[in-house]
C-alpha cells in the first residue's frame, strides 16, 4: 500500500511536522510500503498533485490548514481519492471536528486506526467547502486578517481582524434568502449576516449548532433574529465567550439548497479563506459523497 503527504510548507504550525517528521514516517511504514512527500508551492498545487497522482496511492494526508484541504475538493472529487489530515493550521475547525489532536503523533495514530467514513460537502455556484460558507463576520474578518499580525500570534490577528469586523457591522448589506428543504421553501429576507455549515465548529474549538455533521446530507444556516448591533453583540458573546452552542438571538434552519441575493457588496468567506463580495450565491449540498479517514 502506498501514501502521499502533500505538505504546506508555510501552515501556521508546520514546525510540529518537521520536529516529529521521523517519528511520523516510521508509524506510516508500518501500514503503508511506500510513503511520499510533496511540499506545495503555491496555492492550488495540491489539486494539481492529486490530478497527477491519480489511482497512484491509497491514502493521501494533507498536512497543513483547513485552507490546504479545501484547494484540493475540487481534485479529490474527480479522482475519488480517499485523504486524511495531519492539522498544522491556526484554527483547525476540520481537526476538531472529527476528533483528531493538535499532535501530529497522536493523529498519525487515529489515521492507522480510523475507518473510512463518507462525508458530504458543500458548494456555493462552483467552489466546494468542507466546513462552512459565511457572508458578514467572518467574511469582514478573513478580508481584514494582517498576514503580519499571524507571524506574530496566530490568535492575536484573528482578533483583531475580528473586532474591526464586528465595528463595521453597520456596512453589512442586507440580503433575501430562499431556503429550500426537502422541497419545501421557505423565505428569510433583510438579515445581514448568515453562515452556512457543514460543521458543528466555528473559529476553532467554539460550537455553533449541534444540529449537522460531515456525515448528514444536509446544511444548517445560522442567522441572527434581529439585525441591531446590540442583538448581534449577544449572540456572538453567547457562542465565544459563554461558549454556548445556541443563542435565542441566532436563528438556525435546515436546507438542501439556498439562494442569496444581496442588496449590495458584502465579505464572504468558505473554509476560512476569503471567497468573494458577489450579491448573488447559490448554496448546495452534493450529492455525491467524497472518504475520508478518521
Amino acid at each position: 500500500m502506498k501514501t502521499l503527504i502533500i505538505i504546506n510548507p508555510i501552515s501556521s504550525k508546520i514546525k510540529k511536522y518537521f520536529k516529529n517528521h521521523d517519528k511520523i514516517i516510521e508509524l506510516l511504514k508500518t501500514k503503508y510500503d511506500v510513503v511520499d512527500e510533496i511540499k506545495t508551492k503555491y496555492r492550488f498545487h495540491a489539486g494539481e498533485i492529486i490530478r497527477t497522482n491519480k489511482g497512484k496511492y491509497d491514502l493521501i494526508i494533507f498536512a497543513g490548514g483547513d485552507g490546504l484541504i479545501n484547494e484540493s475538493l475540487e481534485a479529490i472529487i474527480e479522482t475519488k481519492q480517499i485523504f486524511s489530515f495531519i492539522a498544522l493550521g491556526g484554527a483547525n475547525v476540520l481537526s476538531i471536528e472529527i476528533g483528531f489532536s493538535k499532535n501530529p503523533i497522536k493523529t498519525v495514530k487515529k489515521i492507522l486506526s480510523g475507518t473510512k467514513n463518507k462525508i458530504y460537502l458543500g458548494k456555493v455556484d462552483n467552489t466546494y467547502f468542507i466546513l462552512m460558507f459565511e457572508i458578514g463576520l467572518g467574511g469582514y474578518s478573513v478580508k481584514y486578517f494582517n498576514p503580519k499580525i499571524k507571524k506574530i500570534n496566530y490568535y492575536l490577528a484573528y482578533l483583531f481582524s475580528a473586532t474591526k469586523s464586528f465595528l463595521s457591522y453597520r456596512k453589512y448589506s442586507t440580503m433575501d434568502v430562499e431556503v429550500k428543504n426537502d422541497n419545501i421553501v421557505k423565505n428569510i429576507n433583510n438579515i445581514k449576516q448568515n453562515i452556512i455549515t457543514n460543521v458543528k465548529h466555528y473559529a476553532g474549538n467554539y460550537t455553533i449548532t449541534k444540529n449537522t455533521s460531515l456525515q448528514k446530507q444536509k446544511l444548517i444556516m445560522i442567522y441572527p433574529k434581529k439585525n441591531s448591533l446590540f442583538s448581534f453583540l449577544k449572540g456572538i458573546i453567547s457562542i465565544f465567550v459563554l461558549k454556548k452552542s445556541s443563542s435565542k438571538n441566532l436563528l438556525q434552519v435546515e436546507a438542501d439548497e439556498i439562494k442569496i441575493k444581496l442588496k449590495d457588496n458584502s465579505f464572504s468567506q468558505i473554509d476560512g479563506d476569503y471567497f468573494s463580495d458577489k450579491t448573488e450565491y447559490t448554496v448546495k449540498v452534493i450529492t455525491q459523497p467524497v472518504e475520508m479517514i478518521y
